[in-house]
């Protein structure tokens, strides 16, 4: 290779390094890896790409998980709908981005009768402090109209509806001009899973995240919780103890722990008319200073509790369902605050 080629080819790498540090800086959202809770390789191909195009169509300018695994790789980074601080900054310099995307596909159901669920949640790295979060499913059940008209087989339809109604709001000029949350700092430690689904404490934990962001709280990203239980050696599932409780508080300011365990997660099992999903779990609120239990609810429901006129009031999507128990417990939680709050006047 003569000096004139050489001289060429250090253009043309330069060129190609500008090239791609360029489309990394112009990127202010990161998918990160999204947790695949279904054990469906099907649920991941094909709701990923729904995604990216529901977020692509709120004027976000995206760098895809499948574009980040080389940042991923280079810096040693697993993460699969959780992060780390210092990875999550990582991500951040490398890219530019001020935004990522974690969350976890829940229920992927194909056949007659269809089911979809997932959770999303955005890190503003900036802060280190969730902005958004939001948990959602559907069933083709659900979209049944006026004399049985308008049920959809697809889960990938089923996808392309929720994320419509889900992502409202996630537009970058609406993030920016959000409120910061001005709730009490809450820590999550993951929820046991005595049920017979898998997976069925990690998909709760996200549903109870996006519940309490929508409510005011200021919620720690899980994977910084994890990260003080790797430091420390620990392991957080469905408790903790006393020295553990008081490093959560130290670090993060937490004025609430919350964890528990799932007793039961059963979607309906065909059909939907003559079957209902399932969910019981145990929930519980400690002072992490004290190590006291302030709050405890033990909560047992079906999706046919409440059916009313024609099945009116039927819930025939587990993670809806499990929406609806888990508001049962941030209701209690925001009661016990407001008798707090009214004591201390």
């Amino acid at each position: 290779m003569n000096l004139r080629t050489r001289h060429l080819v250090f253009l043309l790498l330069i060129a190609f390094g500008l090239t791609t540090s360029v489309s990394a800086q112009e990127s202010d959202l990161v998918i990160l890896p999204v947790a695949n809770h279904t054990g469906l390789a099907a649920a991941q191909a094909e709701l990923e790409p729904i995604l990216e195009q529901a977020l692509a169509a709120r004027g976000w300018r995206l760098l895809t998980s499948g574009e980040l695994r080389p940042v991923l790789r280079e810096f040693r980074i697993r993460s699969r709908g959780w992060i780390g601080s210092e990875a999550a900054k990582r991500v951040s310099d490398h890219t530019g981005a001020r935004y990522l995307l974690l969350g976890s596909w829940d229920i992927f159901r194909q056949g007659e009768h269809p089911e979809v669920g997932f959770s999303l949640r955005l890190l503003d790295t900036a802060t280190m402090t969730l902005v958004k979060a939001v948990s959602c499913g559907t069933t083709g059940e659900d979209q049944v109209g006026w004399l049985g008209l308008g049920k959809v087989t697809s889960c990938g339809e089923l996808a392309r509806r929720l994320l419509d109604q889900a992502l409202i709001g996630w537009s970058p000029r609406d993030i920016a001009a959000a409120p910061a949350a001005a709730g009490p700092t809450v820590v999550l430690v993951p929820l046991d899973n005595f049920s017979t689904t898998e997976n069925a404490g990690a998909v709760l934990d996200g549903v109870l995240v996006s519940g309490l962001v929508q409510r005011g709280y200021h919620v720690v990203e899980p994977g910084f919780v994890r990260e003080v239980a790797i430091a420390r050696e620990s392991y957080l599932v469905g408790g903790l103890d006393r020295a553990t409780s008081a490093a959560l508080q130290a670090t993060f300011g937490a004025n609430l722990v919350l964890t528990g365990a799932v007793d039961r997660f059963a979607p309906a099992a065909g059909d939907p008319h003559v079957s209902a999903p399932h969910v019981a779990c145990g929930l519980r609120a400690i002072d992490p200073g004290q190590g006291l239990v302030r709050l405890a609810r033990e909560i047992d429901l079906a999706g046919d509790k409440h059916d009313g006129l024609f099945q009116a009031g039927r819930i025939n999507g587990l993670i809806p369902l499990t929406e609806s128990a888990l508001n049962m417990f941030i209701n209690d939680l925001k009661f016990l605050e407001s008798e707090e709050s009214n004591r201390d006047e």
